[in-house]
């Protein structure tokens, strides 16, 4: 993992400065990993030294969860945890001879760096592009990272006179767990209790099924892949479900008939598909449902966000009351390149929530006005957003390296 980690960042290099033209870095040659060197390049061309120093895990993103992989078999599913995310320190320096043209590479460095705090997918190697999205993150000249604490100390250990340097931490998913295969259970028989009858030792027993009546698995139709926490209800009855971290479900002991389940999760388009539940003893007649939900898109969730509030606000008790009325602010978290900033804290006044992992987030009981949001954003602290249309987007400068206020 770490050398693809090392080869995205050449090819975002290689990208933007070297094929765009106008650089000093003309040449692939020109980018090298490994120690900085006291030594001016013989061809007297600037060398962008890239230096590996430190690799931890970022623990404040850590993945408790299991994932789930479809199979062929309708008896079989497999799973595996979720990746974990390195954060890979690194010190970028320039070996020339040349003092202004060492500033003006690391300028130009900086700057590319900055703009690509996502790596696109185009620069990825192919084991971070099955990560996707957001495999590798950026974060550039963050003083309070702990791998950039001790310079003097860290330059010391590596023998090399002090250079000039950018500090880069590039944060990568890595997983290095195989994928589980298991059988899916569809009748359990078992006996409850054990020892001697309450009524004595001539009476025997209880024996009793538990008969599984519905059951499959939720996926993301996009992204094919399995959600957890989607709400199966059955219609016109009690019963409910909520799918586990594979997306998967099941209904025990419903009366054998036809049901329709209906399948909702925040941020998605609620469905309702038909099922059977066998009479005892046929759960081979069970199909495993695979239902799939699609994504709402920002706009939409807006819309219904809105109707919900004015249903409130017509609702009579707040009239008759005359309660103070709180509104909800609901968006999703984006970086500039728009792909979702999942596990992110989002503050809003003195209250904070995190984003989930399709990057939204959700704040109840609000006074009506302006309300400014600021995300936390591991390496960079906290970032104003610019909300628009249910969209709050991380910003990538004003120009001036200063703060950009954000009203919603």
């Amino acid at each position: 993992m770490i050398q693809d980690v090392d080869e995205s960042i050449r090819r975002l290099i290689i990208g933007e400065l070297v094929n765009a033209g106008g650089s000093l870095i003309k040449e692939e040659s020109q980018i090298v990993f490994g120690l900085p060197s006291d030594e001016p390049p013989k061809d007297k061309k600037p060398r962008l030294n890239i230096y590996l120093h430190d690799v931890r895990e970022n623990l404040s993103m850590r993945d408790e969860q299991f994932h789930i992989k479809k199979t062929s078999s309708e008896w079989e599913i497999g799973k595996r945890p979720g990746a974990i995310r390195l954060d890979l320190s690194y010190i970028v320096t320039v070996t020339t001879e040349d003092p202004l043209a060492e500033h003006r590479v690391l300028g130009e460095v900086l700057a590319a760096l900055i703009r690509n705090g996502v790596v696109p997918e185009k620069y990825l190697a192919q084991s971070l592009k099955d990560e996707m999205p957001n495999s590798l993150l950026l974060a550039v000249a963050q003083p309070d990272h702990p791998a950039h604490s001790d310079h003097p100390k860290l330059w010391q250990s590596i023998g090399t006179t002090i250079k000039p340097t950018i500090t880069l931490v590039a944060t990568a998913k890595f997983n290095p767990y195989e994928t589980k295969f298991v059988k899916v259970v569809r009748e359990a028989i078992f006996a409850l209790g054990q020892g001697v009858h309450p009524e004595g030792p001539d009476r025997q027993m209880d024996i009793r099924s538990v008969r599984l009546a519905a059951a499959g698995i939720v996926s993301d139709k996009k992204e094919d892949r399995g959600l957890a926490n989607v709400t199966v209800s059955v219609v016109g009855r009690v019963e409910q479900a909520t799918t586990d971290e594979r997306g998967f479900f099941f209904f025990l002991n419903l009366p054998p008939d036809r049901y329709t389940l209906r399948f909702s999760r925040r941020g998605y388009k609620p469905v309702e598909h038909e099922t059977v539940a066998p009479p005892p003893g046929r759960s081979d007649t069970i199909e495993p449902m695979d239902v799939s939900l699609v994504r709402v898109s920002d706009a939409e969730r807006e819309k219904d966000d809105l109707a919900a509030r004015q249903e409130i606000l017509r609702a009579p008790s707040f009239i008759e009351t005359g309660r103070r009325v709180m509104v909800s602010l609901v968006g999703t978290l984006r970086f500039p390149d728009g792909t979702p900033a999942p596990y992110v804290p989002v503050r809003v006044g003195g209250r904070t929530a995190v984003t989930d992992e399709d990057g939204s987030y959700h704040f109840t009981g609000l006074t009506p006005g302006e309300h400014q949001i600021v995300a936390e954003i591991p390496g960079r602290g906290e970032v104003p957003v610019l909300p628009s249309g249910g969209t709050a987007t991380l910003p990538e400068s004003d120009g001036n390296g200063k703060k950009v206020k954000a009203k919603g």
